[in-house]
């Protein structure tokens, strides 16, 4: 079936006719590039002796193919430069050529000339050519067949690093004239997409001859294998690097990678990459399990989309630095999740069950210990310090947020703040610290500084414009706030003093999304827990839905290096993470949504040897 693509030629050539007219009515604009770029030229002469004047000259990258024929063909996305000699034969090009190859031509009428291999190894300095001599065009004949050894009629010829091009005949012959004496490579490519394309090597032309290439066959559509495939397992950021050998051959239009967990006969391969084009050979995968062993494989496509055969396969188990474990796993109601809850140092769970309306104390086996008092739901934040629990919850009439203390066993000890904001707290270090929407009409927010008895001890406003997501106190003297501004779409983490005197600031990628922090103050660890945006290219729809949502945690050192990092991306997105004081980070996920019963996790990390 035919592409289509003659037809686009004649609507393109109108398209140009028309926007001719509309350069000609508008001034040109002036782009200001300070950049320095190589003056080429040189001197043309004439087969008489004289001065070639008033001829063109081209010049173009050697092995490109100038995007004169468009749609119809493949190509790259060329351009040909072109200026006019002086009365003395004299020409140059004063324009952005970057470091290259590149082919010098001219013509005028039935003389022409080529400078090939032109090579710009500089972009600050300038070139003279040597001098050429116009003389007769030669030409390149041949014939084009098929892989079914049928003439192939519906194919085009061009030249490389020229504008030079021609469409064969009915019988497949075709006659590429008004070429300069020189050596040239030409390509071959069919109108039917279920034909490949065919790269000659140098064809030498002579002035005033033709050249004949006798046939030409172009290969089927088919897809080649990709070779030196190679696997990259980074310990520390917790990534697979997957790379292989890019293949010149024009039937390669793009690559896709697939991956499955090894020795799972039922785990089916899933298309985790397709790239764009056939320059990109590097993929890298975040989405890994800890110990788990996958296996990947790549294969390359055609412009049908026809894939080749599977590379060699690469395997690799995923481990970190990180000890983990499983302290808590269900299977929960469908509006479940664990937005927040706090750990005691000896490992007792204090978890809020929204779909009963009461808080769990649960020790380190899960074993359930009792039940908060009734009649505090619902519940929008909690904190374990010094043998007593902090809740904030939603006050009544003026009052917004009310932050109550219970003893560790749930029994109600007395209500410590009252405000008529949003807030997020942290208690700790004989402190209650509390960072507070802005004002309205306002962007500024602001933090206040408590006593454990609630007196309040500093106020003061963090930046404007950026919203405190969390607040962490990281020692008697310091805070901790990460910050989020929605008209820039970025992340700080910031420290103060209780005074509110800034005392350093990190700033995160926006591209990333930071759902929380946590902070451990004895080994000035950095817990950062990071929910990417990447989709998956697969036939399983809840899949890509999830993939949107996978969780990672960075761990960082006081000198802001990355220690450790571990995906959490089988159990869905981290909604909340706390320290209980002992070294061990609790981390909390819960995957909504699709066919499946909704999951909640709780998981235990450690950095091990720390």
């Amino acid at each position: 079936m035919r592409s289509g693509r003659l037809y686009t030629l004649l609507a393109f050539c109108s398209t140009i006719a028309l926007l001719s007219q509309c350069i000609e009515r508008n001034p040109v604009t002036t782009i200001d590039d300070t950049r320095k770029y190589p003056v080429i030229s040189g001197k043309l002469y004439n087969s008489d002796g004289t001065a070639g004047s008033n001829v063109k000259v081209n010049i173009c990258a050697k092995n490109s193919l100038v995007n004169d024929v468009h749609d119809i063909i493949d190509i790259t996305d060329a351009k040909l430069i072109s200026t006019t000699t002086d009365n003395s034969g004299v020409y140059s090009f004063a324009a952005t050529l970057e470091p290259g190859m590149y082919v010098v031509s001219a013509q005028n009428d039935g003389d022409a000339a080529l400078i090939d291999s032109v090579e710009i190894k500089n972009s600050n300095v300038n070139m003279s050519l040597q001098d050429a001599t116009l003389k007769p065009v030669g030409a390149i004949k041949g014939k084009i067949l098929n892989s079914d050894t049928n003439a192939e009629h519906n194919c085009y010829v061009l030249a490389f690093g020229t504008n030079r091009f021609t469409q064969a005949n009915q019988d497949g012959s075709f006659f590429l004239n008004n070429l300069a004496e020189g050596t040239y490579k030409l390509r071959a490519i069919s109108d039917y997409n279920e034909f490949g394309v065919f790269d000659t090597a140098n064809v030498e032309v002579f002035s005033s001859e033709t050249t004949d290439i006798a046939s030409v066959e172009l290969p089927g559509d088919e897809a080649l294998i990709p070779d030196k495939v190679k696997l990259v397992f980074d310990t520390l950021q917790q990534l697979v690097s997957l790379s292989w050998n890019r293949n010149t051959d024009a039937r390669v239009k793009r690559y896709a990678v697939y991956r499955r967990l090894a020795n799972d006969p039922f785990d089916k391969y899933l298309n985790l990459f397709s790239s764009v084009n056939s320059d990109d050979t590097l993929f890298i995968d975040s989405l890994c399990i800890q110990d788990k062993t996958y296996e990947y494989y790549v294969r390359s496509l055609t412009k049908n989309n026809i894939e080749s055969q599977n590379s060699q396969h690469c395997t690799v188990t995923i481990t970190s630095n990180l000890i983990v474990d499983t302290v808590y796993n269900s299977v929960i109601p469908s509006d479940e999740i664990f937005p927040v809850f706090t750990v005691s140092p000896q490992g007792d769970i204090y978890l809020p069950i929204y779909s009963a309306k009461k808080i769990e104390i649960r020790d380190s086996t899960m074993r359930l210990k009792g039940y908060f008092a009734e009649g505090i739901y619902p519940y929008n934040d909690i904190r374990y310090y010094d043998n007593n629990i902090f809740l904030v919850h939603p006050g009544q009439d003026s009052v917004k947020t009310i932050i109550s203390s219970y003893s560790a066993t749930g029994a109600f000890l007395d209500t410590v703040i009252k405000e008529n904001r949003d807030i997020t707290f942290d208690a700790g270090f004989g402190l209650i610290a509390a960072a507070f929407s802005s004002e309205p009409g306002t962007s500024i927010g602001s933090v206040k500084v408590y006593s454990l008895d609630g007196t309040l001890k500093n106020t003061w406003n963090h930046e404007p414009n950026f919203k405190c997501i969390k607040v962490i106190i990281t020692n008697e003297n310091e805070l901790l706030l990460l910050l989020y501004s929605t008209n820039t779409l970025s992340y700080k983490i910031n420290f103060y003093d209780i005074s509110g005197n800034k005392k350093s600031e990190k700033i995160l990628p926006g591209n990333e999304l930071i759902h929380d922090i946590a902070y451990d103050s004895k080994r000035e660890l950095l817990y950062i827990a990071k929910n990417e945006m990447r989709l998956i290219v697969s036939d399983k729809l809840l899949i890509g839905m999830e993939a949107m949502l996978m969780g990672r945690i960075h761990v960082y050192n006081k000198n802001d290096l990355l220690v450790a990092c571990y995906n959490v991306c089988n159990s869905g997105p981290v909604t909340s993470m706390t320290l209980n004081g002992s070294g061990n980070l609790y981390v909390g996920l819960s995957r909504i949504g699709g066919v499946n019963p909704a999951e909640a996790k709780i998981i235990k990390l450690k950095i091990n040897n720390r």
